[in-house]
């Protein structure tokens, strides 16, 4: 069972804003001064993050930009993607010398507009991508529907996953991640 640290990022902070220095913070949990001064950083980053997620997300609701270049750090800034997707598609990207991507690009790489429906997967970029695998692909869906980019976004995001989810419950196929199970990306209709 790992180890739970004897203080909260939170604690922290509230401390901080109670105007205790970082050594009397250090104290009070019996940790240095300078890892309370880390924590305080990574605390401040994230917030940094989380403001400027939501600043660039705002821009695209706006704009109806879903089709707008974003930087590959800023369109992984506004889709929130978890860690190990992150790294893979980052990976992809690099080596395809792909700098800069727009969410409808990103909807073209999971879901594409196929006219022939027969074997979707032939036309599925992301099932190219080396390491990408059925959990990954799952997670990238689920970010990408948890995030608010504006009615377009939401338009164009919903049409595509439920054509993907007509083709994958026509198959009849078994996809635990994706279409089965208690915390399918395509489970429940839009």
């Amino acid at each position: 069972m790992p180890c739970k640290p004897p203080h909260s990022p939170q604690e922290v902070l509230r401390l901080k804003s109670e105007g205790l220095t970082n050594l009397q913070i250090a104290g009070h949990f019996g940790i240095s001064g300078s890892r309370v001064g880390q924590i305080l950083e990574q605390e401040r980053q994230r917030a940094s993050s989380v403001e400027h997620s939501a600043a660039l997300r705002n821009g695209i609701s706006t704009l109806n930009g879903i089709d707008r270049k974003l930087s590959i750090a800023a369109l992984f800034c506004v889709l929130n993607l978890p860690r190990r997707a992150r790294t893979v598609l980052m990976a992809h990207f690099s080596r395809e010398c792909i700098t800069n991507f727009s969410l409808l690009d990103m909807m073209d790489l999971l879901i594409p507009i196929v006219e022939d429906t027969r074997d979707y997967y032939e036309h599925m970029p992301a099932y190219r991508v080396k390491m990408l695998g059925q959990i990954l692909y799952a997670d990238i869906i689920k970010a990408m529907s948890a995030v608010d980019c504006g009615e377009v976004f939401q338009a164009e995001w919903s049409a595509r996953k439920k054509r993907l989810r007509v083709y994958l419950v026509g198959t009849k196929g078994f996809y635990p991640f994706i279409l089965r199970g208690k915390r399918a990306a395509l489970s429940e209709p839009d």
